[in-house]
C-alpha cells in the first residue's frame, strides 16, 4: 500500500491548478462549483457505457473520497455518504484529501494485528469484506489511478505550446543509456 501511494504521490509531484483542470475532450468529467462556494464533481450510478473521460482533478478526487469512505465504513463511523464529503477546488485541496485518506488508511493498518486481517469489515455499499481486502483494494486503486494521472499528465504536456516546441510526438531530450557488463544501466559514452 505504502508503495503504491508513494508512486502515485510522485505522479502528481508540482500538479497546477492548471493540469488539475484541465479537459482532454469537451464536457471531460471534471471537479466544478455547482453553487457559490460549493464544489462536487460528475458522477453517475451505474457507470455510463463507455466511461467519460475524466480531468487529472477528478481522478484525485475520487481518489481522495474513496479513501476517506473505504476508512470511515470499515473503521470509522460508517455514517460518512459521498455527498457529505468537502470537495476542494483546486489542485492542493485534492492533494490535502488524498493525504488525509491516505493516512487514515496506513493507520488503520498499523493498529490492525495480523491475526484480524481477515476480520470481516463493513464496504459503504453494505457487503462485508476481510480487511486485508480494503488494503488490497486501495493499494489498486491507487495503482490504477495513478497510471492515469500520469498519462492525463503526459497528454497535457504534449498537448501544450511547451511540449509541441520540443517536438510533438517525440519524448524530451534524455541522454541515451546502455547496459553494462554488470547489468547496470549506464549513460552512453
Amino acid at each position: 500500500m505504502a508503495r503504491s501511494y508513494a508512486r502515485l504521490r510522485a505522479r502528481v509531484e508540482g500538479l497546477t491548478d492548471e493540469e488539475f483542470f484541465w479537459q482532454p475532450l469537451p464536457d471531460s468529467w471534471t471537479i466544478y462549483e455547482d453553487k457559490p462556494g460549493h464544489w462536487t464533481y460528475h458522477y453517475a450510478i451505474p457507470e455510463p457505457d463507455p466511461a467519460p473521460l475524466t480531468t487529472i482533478g477528478w481522478q484525485l478526487v475520487h481518489l481522495g473520497t474513496t479513501k476517506l469512505m473505504y476508512h470511515e465504513w470499515a473503521y470509522g463511523d460508517a455514517r460518512l455518504t459521498f455527498p457529505q464529503i468537502q470537495i476542494p477546488s483546486g489542485a492542493a485541496g485534492a492533494l490535502q484529501l488524498l493525504e488525509r485518506g491516505q493516512t487514515m488508511l496506513a493507520g488503520d493498518l498499523r493498529a490492525t494485528p495480523d491475526t484480524q486481517l481477515d476480520a470481516p469489515r463493513k464496504t459503504n455499499w453494505g457487503d462485508l469484506w476481510p480487511a486485508w481486502r480494503i488494503f488490497t483494494t486501495m493499494a489498486d486503486h491507487d495503482a490504477f489511478h495513478g497510471g492515469v494521472i500520469g498519462y492525463l499528465r503526459d497528454l497535457y504536456y504534449w498537448s501544450s505550446p511547451k511540449g509541441q516546441r520540443s517536438g510533438r510526438g517525440s519524448p524530451p531530450t534524455t541522454p541515451r543509456r546502455r547496459r553494462g557488463v554488470s547489468g547496470n544501466i549506464q549513460p552512453r559514452r
